[in-house]
């Protein structure tokens, strides 16, 4: 039976990028994209749908943030990792007990002058994101300040693995 790993994380702590760092260092590892009632970006993987395309889909589960709806397709048995909300972490937990959730944390100036670089939030959003305190119980935790994503990649990497081989 596959595991899933979820990574959970504030805006700007890399999340997209230690995934796609891991599925390209680990055979068999498979990235699950959302489905998102928002448009495409050049900073994120996912599928954008209206919110009646979005009604239309059975997902493994959806929640809502930001004004959108957030989707996970349906999943088989393989070994996967995902970004996810910190609030849904429960719901999938139930469904899926054999999940590890994965917190990536950065210093607040930090994550501030990533956000500021993607360009995708005004000021005051930034500012609110960064404010934001939600409080989780992770398995792992990996800090993402170093530029250098091989540190935290390879933090992930060599975490994911102990897992899936035991």
């Amino acid at each position: 039976m596959g595991r899933l790993f979820l990574i959970v994380g504030p805006s700007g702590s890399g999340k997209d990028t230690l995934i796609k760092y891991s599925t390209r260092r680990i055979p068999g590892l498979k990235k699950v994209k959302r489905v998102i009632t928002r448009e495409n970006n050049e900073h994120e993987d996912f599928k954008s749908v209206n919110r009646e395309e979005f009604s239309n889909n059975n997902f493994f589960t959806s929640w809502e943030a930001h004004g959108n709806k957030y989707g996970i397709p349906t999943l088989n048995n393989d070994n996967y990792i995902l970004n996810v909300s910190r609030k849904v972490i429960n719901k999938i937990k139930e469904k899926k007990p054999d999940t590890f959730v994965i917190e990536l944390s950065a210093d607040k100036e930090v994550l501030r002058k990533r956000l500021i670089e993607r360009g995708r939030d005004s000021p005051e959003e930034i500012t609110k994101r960064l404010n934001r305190e939600i409080r989780i119980n992770s398995d792992f935790i990996i800090n993402t300040n170093n530029p250098d994503v091989s540190i935290a990649g390879e933090e992930l990497v060599n975490y994911i693995k102990k897992k899936i081989i035991h």
